[in-house]
């Protein structure tokens, strides 16, 4: 009898081969013991900006797996570790993997007599919360525009991207796009009586940050 065949992936342990020869139908069974690792993961939530920590735990039989395990966005790398007893913690920088609910692939190199493995888990990053500072250009002049600088920081420390809009009321008077986390606009005052005047700056958030 002559064939070739495949596991399905994934299957280890003690296992029982069904087969039977094609043309003559004789039947018999062949005792099989698959060395393979089992790899489990979790993530801890965190805020974009700070790191996120995942736990990866290997199981086979005998004694607990060693080696090498990475872990992937997609297929870019993001942290990488070595299991001790079986497990790992292994550090990945959000701002590598982006805000929402993102599916992380973690893969074991394999050691000794076991071959390579892999599982996934997901990782839940919540967006930065933002926060502005403005500066007024003190020598404003009625019917010219008025610069105003607005800086958006993080709480996390990174760097927020998009639009910011001056507005008084329901009257935008201005809009720009950040630039490293800054932007001065001429604001329309031409409508504003002289005097103080109240103006809202508005952040419209980006992928990673919330609105302000």
């Amino acid at each position: 009898v002559t064939g070739a065949g495949s596991l399905p992936a994934g299957v280890t342990g003690d296992l029982v081969l069904d087969v039977t020869a094609n043309p003559s139908g004789t039947h018999t069974t062949i005792p099989l013991t698959v060395k393979g690792a089992t790899i489990s993961a979790t993530a801890d939530d965190a805020v974009y900006g700070d790191d996120t920590t995942v736990h990866v735990t290997a199981s086979a039989p005998g004694d607990a797996p060693t080696g090498a395990v990475t872990v992937l966005s997609g297929t870019t790398e993001v942290g990488s570790g070595t299991l001790a007893d079986g497990q790992a913690d292994i550090t990945v920088d959000t701002e590598q993997i982006g805000a929402g609910t993102q599916e992380l692939t973690v893969k074991y190199a394999g050691a000794g007599d076991l071959p390579a493995a892999q599982g996934t888990t997901s990782v839940t990053v919540a967006k930065a919360a933002t926060s502005s500072t403005v500066t007024v250009d003190p020598n404003a002049r009625r019917g010219q525009p008025v610069d105003v600088t607005v800086d958006v920081a993080s709480a996390t420390g990174t760097t927020p991207t998009g639009t910011v809009t001056l507005k008084h009321g329901d009257t935008t008077l201005g809009s720009g796009t950040l630039s490293d986390g800054s932007v001065t606009v001429a604001a329309d005052a031409s409508s504003r009586p002289i005097g103080s005047t109240t103006i809202s700056v508005v952040y419209a958030g980006d992928d990673d940050h919330l609105t302000s």
